[in-house]
């Protein structure tokens, strides 16, 4: 049966149900956050993973990141291997291994589904259950080098993102005419994205005090909590920009880091880390050089010169947060 629908269910959970145990994954993308939830979800669950195009596109280095720290977290379940020579490897391949203990042979579907949210869910895709018997043969072929390897930043391209501005012309076919106009855009060696909000850090032109980067400005909250606001007509203007409510992504920032964020609050009009809003304050503070704790002033932040955050969209599951001056 060809599956179109429900992929997690009918290659993932149904599995787990019956009794496998140890998948090994091969796919020419895999997302980070999607590897997260399964491991989550299937918490006996052991998994290999091949990151297959990583030799022909090269691999965003917030990626290879959160492939570490997902490694150091389930240590004893998890290993991410990344294929490092050409051509890139653009199969996608489920395999559950034999449970002898359980007298299961061995499963296996492939198909178009790369191993992300969008792969097993936001796109069509489609997979299928192979009976063929030389699956082996699949992995057999692969030139793959462990993520933790120490050789690791010398056998693969990892790359970064860069805000930077843009000349355009627009030719207005009035007495030829042209226009010019600068726009600014985010980069990385094989994209540009131009698809971007501002979110003020004020409101009625000062920091709120009990809101915002003030939330937990308040007795019995940790003084570092803190979100930032998204306004209504943000969603009205473009309600597919952020994800839906209490969806994790990543927001990666302009000098480095990497916030695992959700979308919170009635109508989504608020963005939270995942784990605890003081990751959000403490890391504004310390942009500011504030103390940990500290209440923001509207005068720190044009002390610092910018009173707002740019967020850029990669993906569905990946932003970019821009606070440089």
């Amino acid at each position: 049966m060809y599956l179109v629908n429900s992929l997690e269910s009918a290659t993932i959970s149904t599995p787990y149900n019956q009794g496998y145990r140890h998948l090994r994954v091969l796919s020419g993308y895999v997302s980070p956050l999607y590897l997260e939830h399964i491991l989550h979800t299937y918490p006996e669950l052991r998994i290999d993973v091949i990151v297959g195009m990583v030799s022909h596109d090269g691999l965003a280095i917030w990626q290879h990141r959160t492939f570490i720290d997902l490694v150091e977290q389930f240590s004893d379940r998890l290993n991410i291997f990344y294929q490092i020579s050409r051509p890139g490897n653009h199969r996608k391949v489920y395999y559950w291994l034999q449970e002898e203990i359980f007298g299961l042979s061995s499963k296996v579907f492939v198909g178009s589904a790369n191993f992300t949210m969008n792969g097993f869910g936001r796109q069509n895709e489609i997979l299928v259950e192979a009976t063929h018997d030389n699956i082996d043969d699949i992995f057999s072929d692969l030139d793959i080098l462990d993520c933790q390897d120490p050789e690791i930043s010398q056998q693969v391209n990892f790359y970064e993102a860069t805000t930077t501005r843009i000349r355009t012309s627009f030719d207005s076919n009035t007495n030829n005419i042209i226009q010019h106009s600068e726009m600014e855009v985010l980069t990385t060696p094989t994209h540009n994205y131009t698809e971007y909000v501002d979110l003020s850090l004020l409101s009625n032109g000062v920091v709120p005090s009990r809101s915002g980067l003030n939330w937990g400005q308040r007795e019995g909250r940790n003084p570092n909590q803190a979100y930032l606001s998204v306004p209504k007509s943000v969603h009205q203007n473009n309600p597919e920009f952020f994800p839906p409510l209490a969806e994790s992504f990543l927001m990666i920032t302009d000098d480095g880091e990497e916030l695992i964020c959700v979308m919170a609050q009635q109508n989504r009009k608020a963005i939270h880390t995942r784990e605890n809003n003081s990751i959000l304050g403490t890391y504004f503070r310390n942009r500011l050089g504030l103390e940990y704790g500290s209440f923001v002033s509207v005068d720190d932040l044009r002390r610092y010169g910018r009173d707002y955050v740019r967020i850029f969209k990669i993906d569905e599951e990946t932003f970019y947060l821009d606070f440089s001056v």
